[in-house]
Parts: structure tokens; sequence; C-alpha cells
């Protein structure tokens, strides 16, 4: 297990006692400038996108108290890319986040996920609209396959 070094950013991994330990560089979120990443996005935008973004990638009952929270899209990971498998997983999203996230409108056709066999990864572009501000925002992703 590393010991974390918070003032330098870096991990300390300490094999054996006698030995000098191994420090390897890790860049935190802290090391880089955001400020070109959310230049014209509200705190709300970046808040709705995270909540987005943690729906997806956390299993269905992974979480022991909350056994709704999250989604099943890793079930199609290994599924070949036809129309029908692409549809599904389109629908496993939305529902998945409107199960969950209150705070915005997803419609049908709102979700897409565009595959790339030869490359091994699905682009996926959802369009939803703020509830409270009625403005639309966008969130996209690759999840490699």
């Amino acid at each position: 297990m590393p010991f974390i070094d918070t003032e330098k950013n870096t991990n300390i991994y300490v094999s054996n006692i006698a030995k000098k330990p191994e420090v390897i560089k890790t860049v935190f979120m802290n090391d880089i400038s955001l400020d070109t990443m959310t230049e014209g996005v509200t705190a709300e935008e970046r808040q709705i996108s995270q909540a987005i973004f943690n729906v997806l990638l956390t299993l269905k009952s992974e979480r022991l108290f909350n056994l709704g929270f999250g989604s099943n899209i890793f079930i199609y990971l290994f599924q070949p890319a036809t129309s029908i498998i692409i549809s599904r997983l389109e629908q496993e999203i939305r529902e998945s986040i409107l199960a969950v996230e209150k705070r915005i409108l997803i419609k049908t056709g709102d979700v897409s996920a565009n595959p790339n066999p030869d490359e091994h990864y699905i682009d996926i572009n959802i369009t939803y609209k703020i509830k409270s501000t009625s403005e639309f925002g966008n969130w996209s992703n690759r999840l490699y396959l």
C-alpha cells in the first residue's frame, strides 16, 4: 500500500525497510489548470456532469444501501456492436441516469452510442435539459471495450 505525501503529490511505495523507498510521481487534479476546461460552465453543470459519470461507472447493487444506483452498461462490453445491442445500451444509459439524477430531462433520442469496432471503443453522447435553468447541456465520453 502506498503512503501518500500530499505536499509533494507523490505516492511512496516502500518495498523493504532496508531499501530506499521508490517514489513515483502521480498527477493529481490540483496540478492541472481547469480554467480553460470549465470556462463558461456553471457549478451546477459540473456537478451534473460528475453525477452522470458516477452513475454510469457504478454497477447496480454496488452500493449496499442504495441498490438502485448505477447502471448495467458493463454487460454490453464484449457484445457485438449490432444495432440492437447499441439501442439497448442507449436505453440502459438513459434509464439509469433518469432513475437517479432528478435535475435533468433526457429525451429518448438524446442518448447516442457510436461504436468504433476497429479501435475498440464506443463514443457516448448525452444531451440533457437542466430543469432549474431550462438550459441544455452535453455530456460525452468514450467507453473502451
